[in-house]
């Protein structure tokens, strides 16, 4: 596994209850770690065992700007990597 491929396998691994970094650090509201996984493809959709997003983990934990963070990421990866047309 080339060291690429391992890192994007860390960053959407998930504990026991199904949480991701991203998640974590979205309940937590490190917005810096937030801000740092999202840019290193993180994903933004991933749902836990609840059946919850990391933004759904910061709004609940009443972190907006960590979910409007999480909103722009979505944004950006509608506009510029997506291959659908929306």
């Amino acid at each position: 596994m080339s060291s690429a491929s391992t890192c994007s396998v860390l960053l959407d691994s998930s504990l026991s209850v199904g949480m991701t970094a991203l998640m974590i650090a979205a309940f937590h509201g490190d917005i810096e770690l937030v801000d740092s996984l999202l840019e290193n493809g993180a994903q933004w959709n991933a749902l836990d065992d609840a059946q919850k997003t990391a933004g759904d983990h910061a709004r609940s934990a009443g972190h907006s700007e960590v979910d409007f963070l999480s909103l722009v990421s979505v944004c950006f990866y509608l506009i510029y990597d997506s291959d659908e047309i929306i």
